[in-house]
């Protein structure tokens, strides 16, 4: 409950609710969990969304009962679901910041999330070779390519900008598939 609720703050900090980040927090929960739980996640998430809680407590009582790898894991998802809506404004910035270290982190852990979750192209289609009206078939086709042929382990140097490559093309396909809810 406590991992929800700062999750209910940050996605409303701007001053409405970051409707792509609760697209993204729904697809990470039945990917790690089930479908099932998800959905119940996100009907509590909505009740949690209507109250204001104290952010720093929560992030403390979480650095204080938990291991560190948890808690970079949870920086990493606080931050891919800010970013959701293809951008990290000043706000989420700094309350990300600030949650940072109320979980006992290290500031150069955000700055390393930052780096290695970038953002999504400011228009996936491009990204993947494709026009807006493609089908859904073709979305998903021209996914598997570009991860087939951009892969960091079919790549020969395997350095950052591979990885990097790699990661703008899994995000864009994200993007796609929350738009258009393909699963």
């Amino acid at each position: 409950m406590t991992l929800l609720a700062i999750s209910s703050q940050l996605l409303k900090v701007n001053g409405n609710v970051n409707q792509q980040g609760v697209h993204y927090l729904r697809k990470y929960i039945a990917r790690n969990f089930s479908q099932s739980y998800a959905n119940d996640r996100i009907v509590v998430l909505r009740t949690l969304l209507e109250k204001k809680y104290n952010v720093s407590s929560l992030s403390k009582e979480i650095a204080a009962s938990t291991p560190q790898k948890f808690r970079d894991e949870f920086l990493g998802l606080l931050y891919r679901m800010a970013i959701a809506d293809g951008h990290l404004s000043s706000i989420e910035n700094t309350f990300l910041q600030r949650v940072c270290v109320d979980l006992n982190l290290p500031i150069k852990q955000f700055r390393q999330v930052k780096r290695w979750s970038p953002r999504p192209a400011s228009d996936p289609y491009s990204l993947l070779g494709l026009n807006p009206n493609a089908a859904d078939s073709e979305v998903k086709k021209a996914y598997r390519v570009m991860v087939l042929k951009y892969h960091p382990d079919r790549q020969s140097d395997k350095n950052a900008s591979s990885r990097e490559n790699f990661e703008e093309i899994r995000l864009a396909y994200e993007a796609i598939c929350l738009e258009r809810n393909i699963k």
